[in-house]
């Protein structure tokens, strides 16, 4: 193998070896020459033709990649005999001719034929994709990558976490770890006392490898954030993830969105439920639970004493599952945050819920967008609602409620003593539902997020987090501040991203996953995974957003009259408005 690797390369490089003393031409005319130097004996010349020395092959070699050496004297190998050199200048760089004063014949065995040498190679082609699929012919030891390192047990597989491996927050995404390379990082992660944030989404992890992931975190105790969603852990993973979870103490944030996880898969999570009292956040969206897997997570999170933040967006739940989901909420005394958008509930879950609520004393923030809540089902949840003491933020986006629903669900809240914050988006309003809107904005200072009049006063939903975000601050300044001058352990302002979220959640601001990353999109725009906490204490954050993160048509339009250089002094901006 080793030595058709060396003739291959001999191949790109040499030219064929003649007796005309005529160099070659550079075709291209752009740079130097590198033919074979001119070899002259008194050796016949069908000996001559036929058989040339190793040796001086690899002369000949060396000279095409400009490496080239004399031998003189003593120190000349067996065969070669010394040699002169005569440099002639040229256009493109010195041109070296060596002409051997003489050639001694070899031994047949160590003699190297050059048949076949004096056809060039075709230029390199695409692989196909019969190549993609069936492999390569020749040796994988010439792509020498820290990928193909992770096939090794002993090696840790991506070069990425041999310098971050020390580090507090770890981010891996779209890295294709799969299973193999799984193996090794679970080995690296086994005994680490630094790391404690550790993201692995979009990996193609499956089952496999969230299995070494599970094993890692028994004898791990220092990671107390795991982010594994948008990967393929399937039912092998879910149970792994189960069965760890009844024995690990230190885990707190755990995500496993868009797994693809069935009613059959939440059923492993029952036991993990009842057991783990120090999960406080778990995020199932975007997975296929249906009425069996709510019915299965019901029953679980009424048992459950630990867990704060669920969120359950995005999957199938209905009729019966979405009644069990809410019937859960008159046992649990725990559970702060329950985001179930974008299912099913309709009216049989607005009625499981219109029981609960007036039960539950700690649930803060639910969102329903989305859930196929008319006028019906705004009518029966109406009385839960008015009756809840705790409840902050109720959001109702994107649902069929009609002027009739928003009425009810206006009059529910009107008198409310704690709830804050009321979406209303996406929701056709008439002219009356506008106008008491507006009256309980003056009245109670609530925010009510709403597109106005048919939809023409719609507001971003950046906007909206800014507003409820800027309330809070007011409310818990100094408490927000010490959260976060303690994770400033430099002292020069920059508190890492991951951590402000820990700080907002510790300080009180209850908000979905959903509007807790839009609010820190907004305020690490650029994109750094640090923020200056100063800058969010004051507002300073969000008040130049606009400057800092301008518009992709701006930037165009910019862009475009930059590139133009035949354009006219008094030819109009293109940021000037057209008549």
């Amino acid at each position: 193998m080793e030595r058709e690797r060396v003739n291959i390369k001999m191949q790109r490089h040499l030219r064929p070896l003649t007796t005309s003393s005529k160099t070659s031409s550079n075709r291209a005319g752009n740079r130097p020459n590198t033919a074979a130097p001119v070899v002259t004996s008194s050796i016949p010349n069908k000996t001559r033709s036929s058989r040339v020395s190793k040796q001086s092959l690899r002369e000949s070699h060396m000279q095409a990649f400009g490496r080239s050496r004399e031998f003189v004297g003593p120190d000349a190998p067996d065969g070669i005999h010394p040699v002169t050199s005569s440099t002639k200048a040229c256009q493109h760089g010195p041109q070296i001719t060596k002409e051997p004063t003489e050639l001694v014949e070899e031994p047949d065995d160590i003699c190297l034929h050059l048949d076949g040498l004096a056809e060039e190679e075709s230029p390199p082609k695409h692989p196909t994709l019969e190549t993609w699929l069936t492999g390569i012919e020749h040796s994988s030891d010439e792509f020498d990558t820290d990928v193909e390192d992770s096939f090794d047990t002993s090696f840790v597989p991506v070069s990425y976490l041999c310098r971050h491996l020390g580090e507090r927050n770890i981010r891996m995404r779209h890295r294709y770890l799969g299973g193999t390379a799984t193996k090794p990082l679970a080995l690296a992660f086994k005994h680490n006392t630094v790391t404690e944030n550790l993201d692995l989404s979009d990996n193609y992890i499956e089952g496999s490898g969230t299995t070494y992931i599970a094993n890692m975190l028994k004898d791990n105790h220092f990671i107390v954030s795991l982010n594994l969603s948008n990967n393929f852990i399937g039912r092998v993973g879910a149970e792994a993830i189960a069965e760890m979870l009844e024995s690990n103490t230190t885990l707190k944030v755990l995500a496993l969105s868009g797994n693809q996880l069935t009613d059959k898969d939440a059923y492993s999570f029952i036991q993990p439920f009842k057991n783990n009292m120090s999960l406080v956040s778990l995020d199932l969206s975007h997975n296929e639970f249906s009425v069996l897997g709510g019915i299965h997570l019901g029953g679980a999170l009424g048992a459950n004493e630990g867990l704060m933040e669920l969120d359950l967006s995005w999957n199938c739940l209905r009729k019966d599952g979405a009644s069990a989901i809410a019937n859960s909420l008159r046992l649990n005394t725990t559970l702060e945050v329950l985001d179930v958008s974008w299912n099913g509930f309709g009216i049989e879950g607005a009625t499981a819920l219109a029981r609960s609520l007036p039960v539950n004393t700690t649930l803060k923030v639910l969102d329903l967008t989305n859930n196929r809540l008319d006028w019906k089902a705004a009518q029966k949840l109406a009385p839960g609602v008015k009756k809840n003491k705790s409840l902050e933020t109720l959001i109702l986006n994107m649902n069929p409620l009609g002027e009739l629903g928003v009425e009810s669900i206006l009059k529910a809240v009107t008198g409310h003593s704690t709830i804050r914050c009321l979406g209303l988006e996406e929701i056709g309003l008439s002219k009356a539902s506008v106008a008491s809107i507006q009256q309980l904005e003056q009245k109670t200072g609530m925010i009510v997020m709403h597109g106005g009049l048919h939809g023409h006063d719609r507001t971003t939903a950046i906007s909206n987090v800014t507003r409820l975000f800027n309330e809070f601050r007011s409310r818990k300044w100094q408490e927000l501040r010490d959260l976060l001058s303690q994770h400033d352990e430099d002292k020069t302002g920059q508190v890492q991203v991951d951590d402000v979220k820990l700080c907002l959640r510790a300080a009180g601001l209850n908000l979905t996953n959903r509007f807790m990353d839009i609010l820190l999109e907004n305020m690490d725009c650029t994109h750094q995974g640090h923020i200056d906490y100063r800058a969010i204490l004051s507002g300073e954050a969000f008040s130049d957003y606009s400057r800092r993160r301008p518009s992709r048509g701006f930037h165009l339009l910019n862009k475009a009259q930059l590139d133009d250089p035949d354009s006219d002094e008094d030819r109009k901006s293109p940021l000037t408005p057209t008549m």
